[in-house]
């Protein structure tokens, strides 16, 4: 009998079953723990488990509990492969290989079609459960050697032999054909076979074969030799026999006393049906049309390009001013310049015991050899400093309020006078160096901790004020460098807007107005005394406008805004730094806060900032584009995309930015982020390997786009070139996911690594229609990014 179903169940406590059928569980509500093949499995939201046909399992610790559970009978499954060998393995909570988005999605849409039944017949989900059964067995197939039986694969042996037993369950089950077919000895899987399952292979069969009878008794009107000969019993009589053996009745009693309570259980399961179908309704388990639309028209015809400025390609930030002097930090700013054409680098404690600049009691007695020889490199290399003369720990964080590491490094100075005189004293010695045109061309800021208020101080004064520190630091670079840059003070808008307001008040009232004002973003509210991560993915748009607002009511409305440290994360121990969704975070950000802003610097450059002990493998979460063995992370190729847009800005939207170049050709550049589902907010952000894949989205549905292109030559035939960065291509994470995330790889293997770890591209033809219009679809799965290259070609 070809069967397949998907239904919505409670999970019961102690539940168990050793059923003919393959299942794929999903767990929709509540946490749950199923005893499979020995192992333990804990489930909680979204997890899927895939138990294989003649296997047995239990659940236990069924905490409010709900699953859906989609069926296929063996021989549909059987006759779906062609009499070849099925052998599966689905489970989220222990597999690192699989994001199982794919069939997450499906499980999705089928629970939708479950809680809604809007559909008069049972087609979507029958076509649902096949394309479920399609996914499984293209991409969670486990495919064996045939050079014998190896230690370690035992359990997909007994996966092999369960769906050789089922796919001729009502046939003759010859055990010598199935361990010529495997290519080992009947021996040897008859010893597998009863350590595994404790009975023999005969005794096993029989089982089965009583076990899928039970259906058959339950729901058909087949008499008991129908059944029997369906079952592989060679006979009414022989059926009866085991049937009896296995459970303690006869089949016409057991179909007798069954389809009795099942007429007294009826109301009941209608009831919970009804009960169950509500939650899911408040759950928010909706029906979808599986993907999402987007249409986007341009008449190129009617819209007057507008030059623009580009924010995100200026500054990077790499660190403290002694990291600079690191060769692997020196090679990666060269690649850095090179590759994404920065030409501003941000470095902060410039006065550091690293340094070696001063013991912080002495006065007139300093040492600028070290800051000299990172400010070189610099200066050599035609890279313009940003320098931050704030105080500033030199840390590595996991969480908002946890930390790998933490030194102060910063030179607490005994007293003003120090702090004043080795200020004056350093500016003379660049302007001295470098002479007065290359420092005017340089970026001189104060920022403000006010995270650590205790330890902010740059001198030790029992009046000590941060006004009166920032007027000091502005006189001496307006008497010295006047044409330089100088602002501050780089705190943030929902923690600081009261010091904020009050500060550059004073300034306007003290003439020492700063050139920009500066700010961090990052998605953050303040929820007692540490930062967590927004619920709200408008945040920082609405940050950055709150800050402009500010700027006007304190009469600095025309000074620049320096968005100067930037992330979807403060922590450096997060993965979601090396992944796709930081990718799609820096797309959307530009796109969002388009014309907002005068300068987007990302935050950071490398991962050699915050090497520790713990940072032994590939990746390890930092806030770098690069890796240290200099491998291009996500986040770096998204802003290598944005490099690519036009100087010409033509139109903008949610998903998408069109721009053209100077061959009036036009670049596109389309994302489909999505911000994390509420429940599912990372509350401690050190987020490991395992914890990357199982993040939910609010909008994981594919992004249909189309894009129609109006006026264009009605004669033109166009090239379309796109070059796509996700999970498949682009991503280092996702690629070395394939190596086991081995962190003990040679060289030839990080090379390896850094070859594959690229964004495809892909090449297509288009031509404009009658009325010339050039019609464009591109379809992107969540936290994808793809740069679109449109242009004429050229005739043969």
């Amino acid at each position: 009998m070809n069967y397949l179903d998907y239904t919505v169940r409670k999970a019961r406590e102690g539940e168990e079953d050793l059923q003919t059928d393959l299942l794929i569980l999903f767990l929709l509500d509540g946490e749950m723990t199923v005893r499979y093949y020995g192992e333990e499995i804990h489930m909680c939201r979204d997890d899927i488990l895939l138990i294989n046909p003649g296997t047995e399992y239990v659940m236990d610790h069924a905490h409010s509990a709900l699953y859906g559970v989609a069926s296929y009978s063996a021989s549909l499954t059987a006759q779906i492969m062609g009499g070849r060998t099925l052998s599966l393995y689905a489970d989220s909570v222990n597999d690192t290989l699989h994001s199982y988005q794919d069939i997450r999605e499906i499980l999705i849409d089928l629970t939708a079609d479950y809680t809604y039944r809007r559909h008069q017949t049972d087609a979507r989900k029958a076509s649902l459960l096949l394309k479920l059964l399609d996914h499984l067995i293209e991409n969670y197939s486990v495919r064996q050697s045939n050079d014998g039986l190896k230690e370690g694969e035992s359990d997909v042996r007994m996966q092999q032999m369960m769906q050789y037993i089922i796919s001729h369950i009502n046939e003759e089950v010859n055990l010598s054909a199935l361990a010529e077919q495997m290519y080992v000895s009947a021996s040897t899987l008859s010893r597998i076979f009863r350590k595994k399952t404790g009975v023999y292979f005969a005794d096993y069969v029989m089982q089965l074969r009583v076990r899928s009878s039970l259906r058959l008794l339950n729901y058909s009107d087949q008499n008991l030799t129908q059944i029997a000969m369906n079952c592989g019993f060679s006979n009414s009589a022989s059926f009866s026999r085991a049937f009896r053996k296995i459970m303690h009745m006869s089949p016409s009693e057991y179909r007798d006393r069954n389809r009795e309570n099942a007429r007294k259980d009826e109301k009941h399961q209608i009831e919970e049906e009804q009960e169950i179908r509500q939650k899911l309704l408040e759950k928010g388990y909706q029906e979808s049309s599986g993907e999402r639309k987007c249409h986007i028209s341009l008449d190129q015809t009617e819209v007057i390009p507008e030059e623009y400025e580009r924010v995100w390609d200026k500054a990077v930030n790499i660190g403290s001013l002694y990291s600079m002097t690191n060769a692997n930090i020196q090679f990666h700013v060269l690649y850095l310049q090179e590759h994404l054409h920065f030409s501003i680098i941000r470095l902060w404690n410039i006065f550091s015991v690293k340094t070696q600049v001063s013991d912080g009691k002495s006065l007139g007695q300093y040492n600028f050899d070290i800051i000299n020889q990172a400010l070189d490199f610099l200066v050599k290399n035609h890279l313009r400093p940003f320098l931050d003369f704030g105080r500033r720990p030199d840390t590595a964080i996991r969480t908002g309020g946890e930390t790998v590491y933490y030194n102060e490094e910063y030179i607490l100075f005994e007293s003003r006078e120090i702090w004043e005189d080795i200020l004056s004293s350093f500016i003379d010695n660049i302007v001295n160096r470098y002479g007065q045109q290359e420092v005017s061309k340089w970026i001189f800021e104060l920022s403000y901790d006010g995270f650590h208020q205790e330890r902010s101080a740059l001198y030790q004064d029992l009046h000590y004020d941060f006004f009166e520190a920032w007027k000091t630091l502005y006189g001496l670079i307006r008497s010295s460098i006047p044409e330089a840059e100088i602002g501050g003070i780089s705190s943030v808008i929902d923690n600081d807007i009261a010091f904020n307001t009050e500060f550059y008040g004073k300034c306007v009232e003290g003439h020492c107005v700063p050139d920009f004002a500066s700010f961090l973003l990052f998605p953050y509210e303040n929820k007692g005394s540490a930062p967590y991560l927004t619920a709200n993915p408008d945040m920082e748009v609405e940050q950055v406008l709150r800050i402009r607002q500010m700027m006007q009511d304190c009469g600095i409305g025309d000074r620049k805004l320096y968005i100067t440290e930037w992330n979807n994360t403060i922590a450096n121990r997060n993965f979601l730094n090396d992944s796709c969704f930081r990718s799609a975070y820096l797309a959307a950000g530009v796109i969002d806060l388009w014309g907002k802003t005068d300068l987007l610097c990302v935050m950071g450059g490398t991962d050699w900032v915050s090497i520790y002990y713990d940072t032994n493998r590939v990746i390890n979460g930092g806030v770098g584009l690069l890796t240290k063995d200099t491998i291009r992370k996500p986040a770096f190729f998204v802003l290598a995309f944005l490099n690519e847009l036009g100087p010409q800005f033509l139109s903008r939207g949610k998903n998408y930015i069109i721009t053209r170049n100077e061959k009036n050709e036009l670049i596109v550049l389309f994302h489909h982020f999505s911000w994390f589902r509420k429940e599912m907010i990372p509350g401690d952000e050190q987020v490991n390997l395992d914890e990357v894949r199982k993040i939910r989205f609010e909008d994981e549905k594919p992004l249909k786009i189309e894009l129609n292109l109006l006026h264009m030559d009605p004669s033109g035939v166009y090239a379309i070139k796109n070059r796509r960065l996700n999970t498949s291509s682009g991503s280092l994470m996702d690629k070395w996911r394939h190596l086991g995330f081995e962190s003990d790889l040679t060289r030839e293997e990080i090379k390896y690594l850094q070859a594959v770890s690229i964004p495809e591209i892909e090449l297509e033809r288009g031509s404009t229609d009658t009325e010339g219009t050039l019609k464009i679809t591109v379809e992107l799965d969540v936290q994808e990014v793809v740069l679109m290259h449109i242009y004429r070609r050229r005739k043969n």
